[in-house]
């Protein structure tokens, strides 16, 4: 294994001067299992060093940013509105839907639309996106519009999450026969949904 004389390495070059945020993206994929601290500092150092002048490496070091603080809500932040700047679409919605998880996680569900609507839209309504828009929709109290997401042009769907939440939401805009027959369905296809 020639991690720890690359890491000698990569230490006597910071000795010599400043690094290009490459080589320290490199030195900080060698340490992200050995010293996460340490590779922490060396993608903030490449971050900073690399700026606005190259948003693909800028994107590198958030990207190693996010895979070793996961609940970093300024790191998510920061990757989804980049990668949405950059057209990297994929990229944008995953951390702008991981910026609404963690709001939610710290029940800032008002604020977690947002993220959630962004994702949505950058995902092109993919199912999952769809689903957790709406259930952040729903903890908001913004009803209207999980039954907007959801129910689409009469068409509900069979997903037991997403039947729950329509259920709902039709309960709670008091259309009852609809919340009803949304029950019903989520009975027969989940009765394990319903407790």
């Amino acid at each position: 294994n020639d991690t720890p004389k690359a890491l000698d390495f990569f230490h006597k070059l910071q000795k010599l001067g400043p690094m290009e945020p490459k080589r320290l993206i490199s030195c900080a994929q060698l340490l992200e299992k050995q010293n996460p601290q340490e590779a922490i500092e060396s993608y903030r150092h490449a971050l900073e060093t690399a700026g606005e002048q190259d948003p693909e490496t800028a994107l590198q070091c958030l990207q190693g940013l996010a895979a070793l603080q996961p609940t970093s809500l300024e790191i998510h932040q920061r990757m989804a509105e980049l990668a949405s700047q950059a057209g990297k679409k994929a990229l944008a919605a995953s951390a702008f839907n991981r910026v609404g998880e963690l709001l939610m996680a710290e029940k800032k569900y008002a604020e977690a639309v947002e993220p959630m609507e962004e994702a949505y839209r950058l995902s092109g309504a993919s199912d999952t996106a769809r689903i957790s828009l709406a259930r952040a929709c729903s903890k908001a109290g913004r009803f209207p519009r999980v039954l907007e997401v959801l129910v689409q042009e009469g068409e509900q769907s069979d997903d037991p999450q997403g039947l729950g939440l329509i259920a709902e939401a039709y309960f709670a805009e008091k259309q009852l026969p609809q919340a009803e027959e949304a029950y019903w369905k989520l009975a027969k296809s989940s009765p394990d949904a319903l407790n």
